[in-house]
């Protein structure tokens, strides 16, 4: 400040008062120039590595996982927990087996060696089989990245047949007639399900209300609102099977005309 903004700024200001204001302002408006010393050789070394140190932690935090193959395990304690500790599990979930249930047995295998973050991609039903992708360590920072990622389902129908939990863990309680249904009406009715639509999830599946399962709410014979959800069909096919255990191939396109068959195969993705 100069002597006549310290004048304005005030109602009264001493000769003194105003000598050593401007005294002040003429020292802080000096020049100050500073010179850095030049860094050494080993100095420059020593920093552009700490350097490239802090940028390799920073990119060590969003390293993808790495598909983590049994054959390969290496077999000591250290180098098992390297490779857990930003890791993948692709885990082939047997009937019966919760989604909770496999992180749990992997997160209790994986205490001896440090690695205590587990968590999957997604959530198969208990009666479900088949892929469950396990992330353990800084590989749990992508579950997001693999649930956003599209998913391919199979499985066998029973025509005409329904059940409270819409899958084989319940009695059937609908029944109805299924041989006039022709393979063309199946195509036809899976072409028409394909593409965005907002779907009501039913009580039987594995989505969260209150932090509570609905498929837990069901077997306690409780029903709830639910809101219906965005989701994208983008392939839907379903053709006919002998027998239940029949082959998953996709057979070639038949007349449309009605089989004896009262099973049907069906991919979705």
């Amino acid at each position: 400040r100069s002597s006549r903004a310290v004048a304005a700024a005030a109602t009264t200001v001493s000769p003194a008062e105003d000598a050593r204001e401007v005294s002040t302002d003429a020292s802080a408006q000096q020049p100050v120039t500073a010179s850095a010393a030049p860094l050494s050789p080993e100095e420059q070394a020593a920093a552009a590595a700490k350097s490239a140190s802090k940028a390799a932690a920073r990119k060590a935090k969003r390293t993808p996982p790495s598909p983590i193959s049994p054959p390969s395990l290496p077999a000591t304690k250290e180098a098992l927990a390297a490779a857990f500790s930003n890791g993948v599990l692709l885990v082939d979930k047997p009937p019966g087996w919760t989604s909770f249930d496999v992180c749990g047995k992997i997160r209790n295998s994986l205490k001896f060696v440090g690695v205590r973050k587990v968590g999957h991609a997604g959530t198969l039903d208990p009666a479900a089989t088949g892929l469950l992708v396990v992330c353990t360590g800084n590989g749990t920072k992508f579950v997001d990245d693999y649930v956003a990622q599209s998913k391919v389902y199979t499985g066998t129908i029973r025509l005409g047949e329904a059940t409270p939990s819409y899958d084989a863990e319940m009695e059937v309680s609908e029944r109805a007639p299924w041989a006039h249904i022709t393979d063309g009406d199946l195509a036809r009715a899976a072409a028409a399900m394909e593409g965005d639509s907002m779907q009501v999830p039913p009580m039987y599946s594995a989505i969260k209300v209150g932090g509570q399962k609905l498929y837990n709410m069901a077997r306690e014979g409780t029903t709830i609102e639910r809101e219906a959800r965005p989701i994208t069909l983008s392939h839907f096919r379903v053709w006919r099977a002998t027998s239940a255990a029949a082959s998953t191939a996709t057979p070639a396109p038949t007349a449309d005309s009605a089989q004896g068959a009262g099973y049907a195969r069906f991919g979705a993705q």
